[in-house]
């Protein structure tokens, strides 16, 4: 068997996960905890692990004990962020298939503009979205140039073309993106005040049951 064929049996990491990818992306959520560079950040960061953990249905207490621990969680969302960009790529992850991944929210934030949408948004369903993001940020970029003189008319018309092209697609992905971080970040903050107000008004005679 050559080595290229050897390669293309082999699974690729999106594929062999016992859990959806996709969650590896709530490191984020994890990051900007830990930026704060406090002890609360710390707590959060780490809660928020730990719970992502729980999330992929893992159930392996010393793994979570370990990936959580103050002294590898920078590297863990490190790691976890790295397999979560190596998963989009591998993935060739399409416009409808975010569509279809956040279609409860989609469907939140539509309501009875759902057809509309969906009209609009069915040309780029089998766009891969890295694509299109990649072509707007781009052309982002060429626009933020032009108080510069950095490109010409012709340069520039082309990526007004594009930013119209695209732009209630980025928004679309990126609007429920956000509210997906935003709603793990809210259960983060909700279980750390419940077991804080656990520590505050545990009865001690409890506490020492346990």
């Amino acid at each position: 068997m050559t080595k290229n064929n050897k390669s293309k049996e082999e699974k690729k990491l999106y594929e062999s996960l016992g859990y959806d990818w996709r969650n590896l992306e709530l490191a984020n959520v994890a990051g900007e905890y830990l930026q704060r560079g406090d002890e609360e950040g710390m707590a959060l960061a780490k809660k928020s692990l730990e719970m992502s953990l729980k999330d992929i249905n893992c159930k392996d207490s010393w793994l979570i004990k370990t990936v959580t621990d103050p002294e590898v969680i920078q590297k863990t969302i490190q790691n976890q962020l790295a397999d979560y960009k190596r998963c989009k790529t591998e993935s060739n992850e399409t416009v409808g298939d975010l569509l279809k991944y956040y279609e409860e929210t989609f469907n939140e934030n539509v309501g009875t503009n759902r057809e509309q949408a969906e009209k609009e948004l069915k040309p780029f369903l089998k766009n891969k979205y890295e694509d299109i993001l990649k072509a707007y940020l781009g052309a982002q970029h060429t626009l933020k140039g032009k108080d510069l003189d950095k490109y010409d008319e012709k340069e520039l018309k082309s990526a007004e073309k594009v930013i119209e092209k695209y732009q209630k697609v980025v928004v679309t992905i990126n609007t429920l993106q956000n509210r997906k971080n935003s709603d793990f970040k809210y259960k983060v903050e909700k279980e750390l005040e419940k077991e804080q107000f656990d520590r505050m008004y545990t009865p001690k005679e409890t506490k020492s049951k346990k």
